[in-house]
């Protein structure tokens, strides 16, 4: 392409800013993603995107030779695309180093820039396509979302095999070489007290022309961490000195740029680590220190027991064998129902019960709580692996492009020493990644040990209750067991009493009608004389008799009944208060259900 038809081309891609990146003179991406680019973009612009009363970009820039850096903010599209071309297009050259932050409010909150300002200026300075990938985890989300994808992407344009967009009058050569990545930082945070760590993202754009020495940076973060750091690195006050006049001293700088971010990526991995060892000891150390084993019996030299029963005495064995023959003869005693005999435990003595009062102390959400723990560290072993990567992937990519055929011999051989110092700064940086990554597989394997046995201890304690539940039911069945024995025992003496008192009632009604008879015949009511001088004898009825007999005789069977009857209501309530007392006092006790 001629220099006229790479500045139509440039010119048609700035028009058409809004299909970016699909408008891009050149890229090494295939079509069809280019446009899933362009629809993800679509769909997801009212989540990434503010409006422009919200919006709030800065370009930090500097020009050529020893000329300090410059803050302009934007809040607009108008403003941005002014401030790129200058009365206009391919009337302006760019700034020799060029930074452009964009932020948040916090780390889950629409980035404060609309989506024209962006694709506007990644169209200017034709940021490739695969810089949109790391857009789409940050704004407006109520939980992390595709937070765990890290990635390096970069492309080099030092030979004519590999086209480029050289347009002179911005001042691009067409020689250079881009990237974009994104690292993740530990970072303290305020917004949640219970937990004061927070993991947060960086998305890097790095261009780079090896001619004219002009880059460009472009810094997506959910705060402006990084911005500060990087404005503070380069502000005139602190470095006076800073010369951009040449690629040589560009590229320096684009290599001390690069370790502030790196440093970044590393820094609080250590306390935050320790932060996590802290929470694990807390919440499982005790699992560790506490003992409730239930301790063996000592042997017992003492012979067992055995039931031991007085022999029953003569007249009582006389009387129970009269009782059971006459039982016979009526048909009336049924043979004992047999009971089945339940071995007889003795309980365990007290000091012999494990102790369960130490395990109080855990509950479920301490399970919860350390599964958390464990996510989060295995959380941290991917984002500080990924970290090791693609910080290693970058230092590996500058030492082989500074080796390359294509890159300028000058600025090869004067940043020599500078890029064996980065590389050594690089190596450090990894090592202590590193070091962190073996501190956190350690603390995992340490979580998930003590998780099982905070499972362990918790199924114990529910197992011990499930055995006290089952020597509680089982000394209830003792007791109803002796109970029915008590009630099958008070049943067959029943049924001797009977047949007692109905042999009782047979001879009594047998005598009856004699015993009335002669009562009658032993009053004066009818009395039998003898006839003087003879053999007869004379009946004489006194109805006088009758009247004074009956006269005494129903008012004390009146008397009678109702001395009976207020005996029976009295031990009737006797019994009835006695139940009373009995129900109060096992509801005092409590049961089963106070139980654990």
């Amino acid at each position: 392409m001629t220099a006229n038809d790479e500045n139509d081309a440039f010119r048609d891609s700035l028009d058409n800013s809004t299909s970016y990146p699909r408008n891009l003179v050149h890229h090494n991406t295939f079509d069809h993603i280019l446009e899933a680019h362009v629809d993800r973009l679509d769909k997801q612009e009212e989540r990434l995107f503010s409006c422009e009363e919200k919006t709030d970009v800065e370009l930090w820039e500097s020009g050529v030779g020893p000329s300090v850096f410059l803050s302009f903010r934007f809040n607009n599209n108008l403003q941005l695309l002014k401030h790129f071309l200058g009365a206009q297009l391919f009337a302006k050259v760019d700034p020799q180093c060029r930074f452009m932050f964009v932020h948040a409010d916090h780390s889950r909150a629409k980035l404060k820039v609309t989506r024209d300002m962006l694709v506007t200026a990644f169209s200017y300075h034709q940021v490739m396509a695969r810089f949109v990938d790391f857009l789409f985890s940050f704004g407006r989300q109520d939980y992390p979302k595709d937070f765990h994808f890290s990635g390096l992407y970069h492309e080099t344009h030092l030979s004519d095999d590999q086209p480029s967009l050289s347009l002179s009058d911005l001042g691009r050569s067409g020689t250079d070489f881009k990237m974009c990545y994104n690292l993740k930082s530990v970072e303290s945070s305020s917004s949640q007290p219970q937990f004061p760590w927070s993991v947060r993202q960086l998305a890097v754009y790095h261009s780079f022309d090896v001619a004219t020495g002009k880059s460009f940076w472009t810094m997506i973060k959910g705060d402006a961490l990084i911005k500060r750091r990087i404005k503070a690195a380069t502000e005139p006050s602190s470095h006076p000195n800073l010369d951009l006049s040449t690629a040589l001293h560009s590229f320096l700088v684009t290599l001390t740029v690069q370790l502030i971010i790196f440093d970044w990526c590393r820094e609080q991995w250590r306390w935050y680590i320790s932060y996590l060892e802290e929470l694990q000891e807390i919440t499982t150390r005790r699992a560790l220190t506490m003992s409730f084993d239930r301790p063996s019996l000592p042997p017992s030299n003492n012979p067992p027991l055995r039931a031991t029963t007085a022999p029953p005495g003569r007249v009582k064995r006389a009387f129970t064998q009269i009782i059971k023959r006459a039982a016979s003869a009526t048909g009336t005693l049924s043979p004992p129902i047999p009971l089945q005999s339940i071995p007889q435990t003795a309980p365990l003595p007290p000091e012999f019960e494990p102790d369960l009062s130490n395990t109080k102390s855990f509950s479920f959400s301490d399970l919860q709580k350390v599964q958390s723990y464990e996510e989060k560290v295995r959380e941290l072993l991917l984002v500080v692996g990924s970290n090791i990567k693609i910080v290693t992937a970058i230092k590996d990519y500058y030492m082989e492009l500074v080796e390359s055929s294509g890159f300028p011999e000058e600025v090869k051989i004067g940043s020599m020493r500078k890029t064996q110092d980065f590389k050594k700064a690089v190596l450090s940086i990894v090592n202590d990644l590193e070091m962190q990554h073996s501190r956190a597989s350690m603390l995992l394997s340490t979580l998930t040990n003590r998780k099982g046995l905070l499972n362990g201890v918790l199924e114990y304690r529910s197992m011990e209750a499930s055995k006290r539940f089952a020597e509680k039911a089982e000394a209830s069945t003792r007791e109803i067991h002796s109970m029915t024995e008590e009630m099958n025992a008070l049943t067959q003496k029943t049924k001797q009493e009977t047949v007692s008192m109905r042999i009782i009632t047979l001879v009594t009604l047998f005598f009856l009608p004699g015993t009335f008879i002669s009562t009658i015949m032993s009053t004066d009511i009818l009395q039998f004389s003898k006839i003087p001088n003879t053999k007869d004898y004379e009946e004489e009825y006194s109805s006088a008799a009758l009247k004074r007999y009956v006269s005494v005789t129903l008012p004390l069977m009146a008397l009678t009944f109702l001395a009976w009857w207020v005996l029976y209501w009295w031990v009737d309530r006797k019994q009835h208060v006695q139940a009373l007392k009995v129900q109060i006092k096992k509801m005092n006790k409590g049961g089963l259900a106070n139980f654990v």
